[in-house]
């Protein structure tokens, strides 16, 4: 199920033509590179900016967030989730600063970031208008630091026990379109 979450997400974030040569691209069911050999994620999860209990991770990763991707990458992690709360990560500017800094440095050393908004998670998708600015922020963010090509968006992490995931499906392409 996780590969085809992936897969669907990536399939539903369309890149711009002007993007540089590591733009993933959907190719049949499999993510590939642009010489269309198969991309396969070898990633982890990576928790930031996501609520009060992860406080101490935030504070304790960011120090130490160069030797964190140079050790990533130095066992071949090619990809990360990354994830967030909308309230904390908005909660200062600053926080948006930092978040966009270590995807940056994610995506400088080769490493495809896919940030995700845990704010709806295990719950419906009510007002997810509420967190339209972060997705933009992000977006633009990564377009004016050059990394988009490494950001692959999930907006809503996963559904609710009271969702349906073609809800879910439907409200992630309505603001990825």
């Amino acid at each position: 199920m996780k590969r085809f979450l992936l897969l669907l997400l990536a399939s539903l974030f369309v890149f711009p033509s002007s993007a540089v040569a590591q733009t993933l691209k959907v190719t049949g069911t499999s993510l590939a590179l642009p010489n269309n050999s198969r991309f396969i994620v070898e990633g982890m999860n990576i928790e930031f900016y996501r609520d009060s209990g992860c406080s101490f991770v935030t504070n304790e990763q960011w120090p130490l967030r160069t030797q964190i991707v140079a050790k990533m990458k130095s066992i071949g992690i090619n990809a990360v989730r990354f994830n967030y709360k909308y309230s904390w990560l908005t909660q200062s500017s600053s926080n948006m600063t930092q978040f966009l800094d270590f995807m940056q440095l994610f995506a400088q050393n080769g490493i495809y970031v896919m940030p995700s908004d845990h704010t709806f998670t295990g719950n419906t998708l009510g007002n997810r208008s509420s967190v339209y600015s972060a997705f933009s922020t992000i977006i633009s963010g990564a377009k004016s630091r050059g990394f988009e090509p490494y950001l692959i968006m999930n907006p809503y992490n996963e559904p609710g026990p009271n969702e349906t995931w073609a809800t879910w499906s439907t409200a992630n392409k309505d603001k990825l379109n």
